[in-house]
């Protein structure tokens, strides 16, 4: 049985439930509302609710100027430009200097601009060998090692803005490697001993020589040279500091090579800009005009030098059997960046537009130098250094452009440039030996020794083309 409160509660759920119909049937009767009872039949209104019906509508391009990213955009592309360029550059050579400490005692040659060591031979004694002769030596230097003819590419993205113009540009170059290879040092020395002892009655009876020791000159008369051999076929060293000293070549400790020496450079760059450059100031855009111009700049340089060789004794096949065999390699990053200033130059014409833009930039070079030394074949070592100096980067280019079209024209250009403050990896070996004490020998101590006073000079052609909204 149904208790009496739950029954009238039930009761009073049931009526609100029909009364809610009743109201919500009432309210969405659509036409004339019923006729009620009363004294003067009244038809009550009826309410109708509105029916909205929405449609979207619009430009449903996907690009639509009106709005505000794609109106920049397209603002952006019209004030805009790019220039492709190939480079095609020299870095120079390394010179004529040679390799290793410096030494005393060296004189001139014959000729005035001959210089014993280089161009003269120095008979030397092996003092880390006990005094060993060696004959006639010289000393290598960096002569041959060449970096030239280096292939690059530029690109520069320019902007038009309120009052003045940017330029954004990215350039890099191949890495470029140069080789000096000396050979065989005693090939021609083999070759004539073998020529000497293979059983022709005339040959026989020539002198007999050390194949190991340098000759200033061949033993023979042009009329009797061995085919295959040359007029003179000399050893080489690399002199060595003794304490950080420097000695006379006769007293100087040295790494002594008799059979095999090449010497390798290598260098690549790559870097990028900003500029600012004022409005250009020429009637009717033709004319002269100058521009001053001011922005950032960053310059890679990443360079490396080795020497490899070895020294020997005569095997019974008359061939030379490395005992000793060296190896130096030393490597330099130099990361060169700052502000910049200059001014550029420009004579504008209808079909075409000469330009000249110096600039210099003051700043910094955060570089890091390793030198990686294995001297006598034994155990190779390793010493590092990482600091930061000042360093100045000059640059002038010279520029011409012939509009093809509205819209493209094509550039010839020259430029030079100038680093400063530029650590180069031939220059920061230390080359020395110093006394154990244990024991009492010598000890060769190769390593790094940063030299910041240097500078880099490149130059060369640029060939590119230019685009435009």
């Amino acid at each position: 049985m149904i208790r009496p409160n739950l029954r009238r509660c039930l009761a009073a759920v049931v009526s609100l439930l029909a009364a809610s119909s009743a109201a919500n049937a009432q309210y969405f009767q659509s036409g004339p509302g019923p006729m009620v009872a009363g004294p003067a039949m009244v038809q009550q209104p009826g309410y109708c609710p509105p029916t909205v019906d929405h449609y979207i509508t619009g430009n449903t391009d996907v690009w639509d100027e009106s709005r505000p990213i794609e109106r920049f955009l397209t603002d952006t592309a019209q004030q805009s430009w790019l220039r492709f360029e190939f480079l095609y550059w020299d870095f120079g050579d390394l010179g004529d200097q040679f390799i290793g400490a410096p030494v005393g005692g060296l004189v001139n040659g014959p000729l005035p601009s001959q210089v014993q060591g280089r161009d003269v031979t120095v008979p030397y004694s092996d003092n880390l060998n006990g005094g060993a002769n060696i004959g006639d030596s010289l000393i290598p230097t960096t002569k041959g090692l060449d970096l030239n003819s280096i292939p690059g590419v530029r690109g520069t993205w320019g902007l038009a803005l309120e009052g003045a113009e940017m330029e954004l540009s990215f350039f890099g170059f191949e890495e470029e490697t140069a080789i000096s290879d000396f050979g065989q040092i005693a090939a021609a020395r083999l070759a004539y001993e073998r020529g000497r002892t293979g059983g022709n009655p005339a040959l026989s009876r020539l002198p007999q020589i050390d194949p190991t020791l340098g000759r200033a000159a061949s033993p023979t008369s042009t009329s009797v040279a061995l085919p295959g051999t040359r007029p003179w076929s000399p050893n080489y060293f690399i002199p060595l500091l003794t304490d950080g000293t420097v000695q006379d070549v006769t007293n100087a400790n040295a790494l002594v090579f008799n059979d095999r020496l090449v010497l390798g450079a290598s260098s690549q760059m790559w870097g990028s800009e900003l500029t600012f450059l004022t409005n250009r100031q020429a009637p009717g855009g033709a004319g002269p005009a100058l521009q001053w111009l001011g922005g950032l700049r960053y310059i890679n340089l990443d360079e490396s030098f080795w020497i490899n060789g070895s020294f020997g004794t005569v095997a019974t096949a008359n061939s030379i059997t490395a005992s000793q065999n060296t190896s130096i390699t030393s490597t330099m990053i130099n990361n060169i960046y700052g502000p910049e200033f200059g001014a550029r130059l420009s004579l504008t014409s209808k079909y075409m537009t000469l330009s000249l833009t110096p600039r210099v930039m003051f700043g910094l070079n955060d570089f890091t130098g390793e030198v990686t030394s294995n001297p006598v074949g034994i155990a190779a070592t390793r010493t590092g250094e990482e600091s930061i100096v000042f360093a100045t980067a000059t640059q002038l280019n010279l520029l011409a452009e012939f509009n093809v079209s509205q819209h493209v024209s094509i550039y010839g250009g020259y430029d030079f440039m100038v680093i400063t403050g530029v650590a180069r990896p031939h220059d920061n070996v230390y080359y020395n030996s110093v006394l154990n004490p244990v024991g009492g020998t010598t000890d060769v101590d190769i390593r790094q020794s940063t030299d910041v006073d240097d500078f880099f000079f490149a130059n060369g052609l640029s060939l590119g083309l230019k685009v435009q909204y």
